[in-house]
């Protein structure tokens, strides 16, 4: 993981725990660990997957609802349907914005293909 990614999930992770109520990790694969945080403010549950990106075997992916444009689906199911023998999936995240229809908005990377929707300024890039 780049220093400067490590540092920021570092100072996440510390300013969470320090507001925290309970806090739970656990690791959930090699250089891969889940932290639960439930704060104090609020009914709020925060999930923080830890990569350590210098692990050969650890890879971030984009999917995109059922392999199309436009659509809707689980982030739950996604992850079910990348799973396979020799690709374990540890995590997903819904990391996109859209409209109706599922049509994404803004920038965003697709099997390492940019897409371009001009209906907004946000973008998603996964390398």
């Amino acid at each position: 993981m780049q220093p400067i990614i490590r540092l920021s999930f570092a100072c996440l992770i510390a300013l969470n725990f320090a507001y925290s109520d309970t806090i739970t990790s656990r690791p959930v694969g090699p250089g891969i660990m889940y932290h639960e945080v439930a704060l104090l403010q609020g009914p709020w549950q925060i999930d923080i997957l830890e990569i350590d990106l210098n692990d050969t075997m650890n890879t971030l992916e984009t999917v995109k609802a059922m392999n199309n444009i436009a659509g809707y689906e689980r982030t739950s199911s996604m992850a079910s349907r990348s799973n396979t023998e020799g690709h374990r999936v540890v995590g997903a995240i819904n990391g996109d914005f859209y409209s109706s229809g599922g049509v994404s908005i803004g920038v965003y990377v697709f099997k390492a293909s940019l897409g371009n929707q001009e209906l907004s300024g946000k973008c998603l890039l996964v390398k």
